[in-house]
């Protein structure tokens, strides 16, 4: 099973942070729950629960929580942590960078 770390890690290859020195892991992960309840929103089929149905309540994830999604949606979510990290570095020399990345994000939840 995926982690949360796993897909943190996955982002860092694109913006080139496997040392884990340009963006904290505590900043990862909030995009990451933020690119989760986003996708939520987007897909709400996403957010079925076994045998309960819809789960509106979201709660954050922490880096050693399973992933939540199926596993094809691990880039997705990695993409999203991209979109985040680009715009906060400089959201003019990254510009579209960030807007690929959040084409990116979206395409991979099956939208656009």
């Amino acid at each position: 099973m995926a982690t949360m770390q796993s897909v943190m890690d996955l982002a860092r290859l694109d913006f080139n942070d496997s040392a884990k020195t340009r963006n904290p892991d505590a900043n990862l992960i909030q995009y990451a729950n933020d690119g989760i309840a986003k996708a939520y929103v987007i897909r709400p089929d996403l957010n079925w629960s076994t045998g309960t149905g819809y789960s509106y309540a979201y709660a954050d994830l922490t880096t050693s929580s399973t992933f939540p999604l199926p596993l094809e949606y691990r880039p997705a979510i990695a993409n999203y942590i991209v979109l985040r990290c680009e715009v906060s570095d400089d959201p003019f020399a990254v510009e579209q960078r960030a807007i690929q990345a959040l084409k990116l994000y979206l395409s991979d939840l099956g939208i656009g």
